[in-house]
């Protein structure tokens, strides 16, 4: 889980980032926390394709305000998935926040529960959405957004998961993932290979090119399987 902090104080931006891997650690949750000190950080980083699951935003701040950057996220971009959290000493945004939806509202000063209780209601949309492929390794809980995974590749009793811009690996079974997997637009084209469909470029006799010039194996009892697949998606059924 991807969590951004911004707020002009180092002070708040830490105590948030101590409270959420405090809580994560608890409940089994890795969360990766980014601290930006402006909103044109922040803006900077989304811009250069990171995303995130929350964000803790202050509202006031010298330039670009908290205000401007929910329309930015919301309205620019487009984005209704981002959960938004707005902390403030102020209590005198509340009908400019509504319109951008947010999760949550925290007063300063604040307490850890403030924190963990907005991370609590994050986690649970998120949940109720199953927009995330969940894993575990180790001790820890590890969640991926569906839409950033390209595929996975089986190897040996480990499961390498490829995602657009990383990779990570961890015990599992192919098989049992393609359960797991059912009714999402996640097929099986190998007996070593399941592919975002979303992702599918080209399909060739023996392979299936995913953008960024992926190539994947397509084993030869899954294409007409596949084929069937893209024409009923395509044709709306």
């Amino acid at each position: 889980m991807k969590v951004a902090v911004c707020d002009d104080d180092y002070k708040i931006c830490d105590i948030i980032e101590d409270v959420l891997d405090e809580y994560g650690k608890r409940i089994g949750i890795f969360i990766e926390v980014f601290q930006f000190y402006s909103v044109e950080k922040l803006v900077e980083k989304i811009e250069d394709g990171e995303k995130f699951n929350l964000i803790f935003q202050d509202i006031e701040f010298p330039n670009m305000s908290g205000i401007e950057f929910g329309k930015y996220l919301r309205d620019l971009k487009d984005d209704v998935y981002t959960d938004i959290v707005f902390v403030s000493g102020s209590n005198s945004y509340d009908r400019e926040l509504f319109s951008f939806q947010p999760l949550y509202f925290i007063s300063k000063p604040f307490e850890k529960s403030d924190v963990i209780k907005a991370l609590e209601l994050s986690i649970s949309r998120m949940e109720k959405r199953n927009t995330h492929f969940v894993y575990k390794k180790g001790s820890a809980t590890v969640r991926v957004p569906l839409q950033d995974i390209l595929y996975f590749q089986s190897d040996n009793r480990e499961v390498i998961i490829y995602t657009i811009d990383n990779k990570d690996q961890f015990y599992g079974k192919l098989s049992d993932l393609e359960k797991d997997l059912a009714d999402s637009f996640f097929l099986r084209v190998h007996k070593s290979f399941i592919v975002n469909s979303n992702f599918i470029s080209v399909i060739e006799k023996s392979s299936v090119v995913l953008k960024k010039d992926v190539l994947i194996p397509l084993g030869k009892m899954y294409g007409d399987s596949l084929l069937k697949f893209l024409e009923n998606n395509m044709s709306g059924e």
